[in-house]
């Protein structure tokens, strides 16, 4: 299971992340889940450089890690 996590400190950052959550995020993986560990991927959003957000990926295994990858960027080479 995928589970969200927002730890911005700024209620300004916070709606940043929470909008990249369900604009992008949550859509683009919807129904995605491990096929191997029964262990949570935590996808944190943190602040990157002032008024940034970005999301770390703590997945369960590296099969699912790249899996993620994949889907979030289908057109990335390599």
């Amino acid at each position: 299971m995928i589970k969200y996590e927002i730890k911005t400190g700024s209620s300004f950052l916070n709606k940043k992340a929470r909008e990249q959550r369900d604009g992008i995020y949550k859509p683009t993986l919807k129904g995605m889940h491990c096929r191997k560990c029964s262990s949570d991927t935590i996808i944190e959003f943190v602040e990157s450089g002032g008024n940034y957000v970005k999301a770390k990926i703590n997945p369960c295994c590296s099969g699912f890690d790249t899996r993620i990858r994949e889907k979030l960027c289908p057109n990335k080479n390599g």
